[in-house]
């Protein structure tokens, strides 16, 4: 890591540490949690600063007693309501002007909390804080936008943030602790593919098309080599991050005995349907993409 990302990291590890002083204790052992589980500091200061709006925000509307943010109850949380939510959405949206994807930032951090506030907290008796988890009753609504377009712009917003390996981690260890157990069991099920589709797309430029239509022997695992046809039926070699790499071979460990192509078929991606494997076509590798960014 160089000096500069190295210097941001410790101001934005100073500036999380002065906002948690304001904080409740709760908020302070979700960070805790989320730090052991690899959280950046950039993104768990976005956290406090989504919590800090939201706290306000019941405040001004009188839904809880007036009260300072840090002597907040985790029983003010417990007695919220689905409409309370709804509330504070519409709020964000019409308001603060929010775009769905500022608001759905803001809800994903409430999830997170309340997730950790109901399932993964402890007391002293060995009990979660409360059980009541409002906002598992709370739907995220995407843009409506096509797939690829949506992609293409993800990706160029990720890669060139510099950001990808922290955002490939919340995919591979934080992602599926939002998820219902019926998302969560697709997610599961595909989840090497997907990560390695993710990282590929991200790491070494490689088109959606191009990854649908990769085989087997395009890939040179030793020198870290991707063969892909351009555009005009241009032969071309794509370089793969170590990231990318790493995700790609962990895929092809499993490939085999989880799709059972067959020596026929030699596409990398795969999927399975009434029990035969089957291409992945370039439609499903945007929908991975898409679910995913």
């Amino acid at each position: 890591m160089d000096y500069s990302k190295q210097r941001q990291k410790s101001v934005h590890r100073k500036k999380l540490y002065e906002n948690l002083n304001e904080m409740p204790f709760y908020i302070e052992e979700f960070v805790e949690y989320k730090e052991l589980h690899d959280a950046s500091p950039s993104t768990l200061l976005n956290y406090v600063y989504d919590f800090r709006v939201f706290f306000n925000w019941l405040l001004s509307e009188q839904i809880i007693e007036f009260k300072p943010i840090k002597d907040i109850s985790f029983s003010d949380l417990e007695n919220l309501r689905k409409k309370d939510i709804e509330n504070f959405m519409r709020f964000l949206k019409l308001q603060q002007n929010m775009q769905n994807s500022s608001v759905n930032r803001k809800i994903s951090a409430l999830k997170s909390l309340f997730k950790y506030l109901t399932s993964l907290s402890e007391d002293e008796d060995g009990e979660c804080y409360f059980y009541r988890n409002v906002m598992a009753k709370i739907e995220i609504h995407k843009d409506k936008e096509t797939l690829n377009a949506r992609a293409k712009r993800m990706r160029s917003k990720i890669f060139h943030n510099d950001d990808d390996q922290e955002f490939l981690n919340y995919v591979k260890f934080e992602h599926e602790k939002a998820l219902t157990k019926h998302q969560l069991f697709y997610f599961l099920r595909d989840k090497e593919r997907d990560v390695a589709i993710l990282s590929l797309f991200l790491g070494s430029g490689i088109r959606v098309s191009e990854l649908a239509d990769l085989r087997m022997e395009d890939i040179n695992l030793k020198e870290r080599l991707i063969d892909v046809i351009r555009k005009g039926n241009k032969e071309d070699s794509v370089w793969i991050t170590p990231i990318a790499l790493n995700d790609l071979e962990k895929y092809m460990e499993i490939r085999d005995n989880k799709y059972a192509p067959g020596k026929e078929l030699k596409n990398v991606f795969l999927s399975k349907y009434k029990h035969t494997a089957q291409p992945l076509s370039v439609r499903a590798i945007q929908e991975v993409l898409v679910q995913k960014l």
